[in-house]
Formats: structure tokens, C-alpha cells, sequence
């Protein structure tokens, strides 16, 4: 994943404000909720460093960190606030689309819009972003949290945590509200059902879909904020998606992942070859003893690969399977022909964390032979 530092050069200058994410993307919330001033979000600096999973110890004992450098500062300098209808914009990560027919993201993208106004034409300041598998946006599968600026990207314990009481808005005004693994206040639908962010559950993207098929629909609804005679702050969304959608609020984009690339030319097979001869790659044709090492580019999004081998390349029969968090594998084969193929997992994906297989690669183990000699 990414740390994102997030700073500004508005009414406080580059504060400690670090958020998580696991995709490539993010938005900047932060300086825009509860602050209708454009000095807090105009101009935003900001520096990105990767986090990495460490696995193990190093034999020495000595600590080893799990973040790399951070990047040089940028500044991004955001457009005024456009008043009037809500207009979906670009969904942005590896690549950018606008639906259509455009490709696939490999990321879990951010979601863009311009305007604040509901379809009654009442003017909001907060938002909130739902995603389905149809066009009407009946089958929600995502429910993004409360943002107040024009974008949503999806956070990994980044959330902010709503205010609760006169007091804590009073306090937002001047200054960013905390970060939280939860909104943390009471959320409905304009049905009065309640609302828990997909995010809270550390699910911050959605699984493959075949493009040629099936794409996800998208929308994005005003939240209010209210208060009852207990003093209890409830923050509902408006409109339910099903209307956002079938009033033409609507957009869709499609998400897949890449194939894990387990050839390059030839397989990425290493082992001892039947002349006794260990060679980094053994030839397109791969044929070795019986512990063949085999390797695979990195997937983009992937958080551990599933290896799994077969006698057949179709129809696949699973003879066996192992997980790693590295790109190469040692696999302890019976003699003859194998096929084996790569996965990528993804563990903050929605439900499954299964991404695309790799195409079947062969290859053959020989038995060792043995000479009797003299002597």
C-alpha cells in the first residue's frame, strides 16, 4: 500500500495528516470538509512513500522497516468550488475513463464529480459514493464514506471521523477532523436504513468483472446533517442511489486485473537440467528434476499469489497449490509432464481475492538415472 502526507498552504502549513491507501489515488477530504473558505484546499502539497509487507526476520535480528522513502513535495492546485447540478466526472487510477467503453482500471479508481446540488435543487456540502453491478444501482456492492470535496478515493484506516456534537463542528472549522477506522456517527439512507462505509471493513476495492459483459454503474449523493431533541447527529443521504441513477446521475467503469506474466519469451523456470547443468532459465520447453523454481512478474494490485499445478492444461484439474507473498515458488513435482499457472490475491478486495490467472505453462520432470560404473 501507500502513505499519502497531506498538507496545504491555506490556514495551517503542511500538517501531520498521513493517510493509508491501496491503490494509487486519493482525495483530498480533508482540507475540504466542514471548510467552505478556498484557502483550506486551493493549494494542497503533498508526498507519497510506499509501505511494504516485511515477512519474517532477518537473521541478524536487526529491525527492518516496512515503509520506503518518501517522495519529493508536489502541490496541486484545485479549481474554485462549482455551485449547481451534480455532474459525474473521470473514475482515475492506472488510467482514466469517463464510460463508455473504456478500458478496464487494474486499481480500484477515484471517482470525480463537479456541482451540490440534489435533484430537488438544494445545495450540500457533503457526499457520499455508491457503486452497483446495474444500472438502476439496485444491487449495491460499495458504499463509500462521507467526503466533502468534489472526489472520492477509497481509504485503508483513514476515515474521518464525523462530528458528533456542536462542539466538535465548531472545532472542524479550524482544523481537520480526526482520522478514524469508522465514520463514527449515525448514517441512514433517505429510507431511514442505515449506512456502514464498505471501508470500515478495510474492503477498499472491488473484484474482477468481464469486461466484455458486466462493468460497474456508479453515483454520488448529497448527505445532510440533522440533530434531534436529544441532541443526537444523524448524517443521511438525501436521495437513495436508485434515483440518483435513474435520473441520469450515473457512470460506469470496469475493473480487472492483470494476468500474472509467468513467460518472457520462455517460462520463468530455473533448475538442475537433465546434463546436470542448473540454468537460471531452463529453455522454452522447460525440462528439470523434480524441484523446478519457478518465478512471475509483480501484479499490480495483488497482495499474495496462488500457485496451483495440474496434469491437464484443460480441462484443469487441480493436483495441488500453495500461497506465497514472493514471485517465485519451488515446486516439488512427481515425474512427467506438469502444467502449473499464477494468481494474484488481493486481500482488500469485496467478497473474493481471487484476480486473473496466468495461461498454463508446461513443463516436464525427469526421474535421476543412474550408471554403474567400474573401478
Amino acid at each position: 500500500m501507500y502513505q499519502v502526507w497531506l498538507g496545504g498552504r491555506g490556514p495551517t502549513h503542511f500538517p501531520n495528516r498521513i493517510i493509508s491507501t491501496h491503490t494509487n489515488v486519493a482525495d483530498l477530504r480533508d482540507p475540504y470538509t466542514f471548510h467552505l473558505d478556498d484557502n483550506w484546499w486551493r493549494t494542497v502539497e503533498w508526498r507519497v512513500r510506499a509501505i511494504r509487507q516485511v515477512v519474517g526476520a532477518i537473521p541478524n535480528g536487526l529491525p527492518a522497516v516496512s515503509y520506503g522513502p518518501w517522495s519529493p513535495i508536489y502541490a496541486t492546485t484545485n479549481p474554485g468550488w462549482a455551485s449547481g447540478k451534480i455532474r459525474l466526472g473521470a473514475a482515475v487510477s492506472d488510467r482514466i475513463s469517463s464510460g463508455g467503453l473504456a478500458p478496464a482500471h487494474y486499481l480500484m479508481p477515484a471517482l470525480t464529480w463537479t456541482g451540490d446540488q440534489s435533484l430537488e435543487g438544494d445545495s450540500y456540502r457533503l457526499f457520499r459514493v455508491y457503486i452497483a453491478t446495474d444500472r438502476d444501482c439496485v444491487n449495491i456492492v460499495f458504499r463509500g464514506s462521507v467526503v466533502g470535496g468534489p472526489a472520492w478515493a477509497p481509504r485503508l484506516k483513514s476515515l474521518l471521523k464525523l462530528p458528533t456534537s456542536q462542539e466538535e463542528i465548531d472545532a472542524a472549522l479550524y482544523g481537520y477532523l480526526p482520522l478514524a477506522t469508522s465514520e463514527g456517527a449515525k448514517a441512514t439512507m433517505a429510507d431511514n436504513t442505515p449506512v456502514t462505509a464498505t471501508e470500515t471493513a478495510n474492503r477498499v476495492d472491488l473484484p474482477d468483472l468481464d469486461l466484455q459483459t458486466t462493468r460497474y454503474f456508479w453515483t454520488v449523493v448529497p448527505v445532510g446533517v440533522t440533530v434531534d431533541d436529544s441532541g443526537v447527529f444523524t448524517y443521511t443521504d438525501v436521495e437513495i442511489p436508485q434515483d440518483a441513477c435513474q435520473a441520469g446521475r450515473v457512470s460506469v467503469f470496469g475493473k480487472d486485473s492483470e494476468p500474472a506474466q509467468t513467460t518472457g519469451g520462455s517460462p520463468y523456470v530455473s533448475g538442475l537440467t537433465p546434463k546436470g547443468r542448473l540454468l537460471q532459465q531452463a529453455g522454452s520447453r522447460p525440462t528439470v528434476f523434480a524441484t523446478p523454481l519457478v518465478a512471475w512478474r509483480p501484479v499490480v494490485g495483488a497482495t499474495e499469489y496462488e500457485v496451483q499445478w495440474s496434469r491437464t492444461a484443460y480441462p484443469w484439474r487441480k493436483h495441488g497449490s500453495k500461497r506465497t507473498v514472493a514471485t517465485s515458488s519451488v515446486l516439488s513435482l512427481s515425474g512427467g509432464k506438469w502444467y502449473y499457472r499464477v494468481r494474484g490475491l488481493n486481500a482488500a478486495q469485496v467478497g473474493n481475492p481471487a484476480m486473473t490467472w496466468s495461461a498454463p505453462v508446461a513443463l516436464r520432470i525427469i526421474r535421476p538415472t543412474f550408471r554403474v560404473s567400474r573401478g
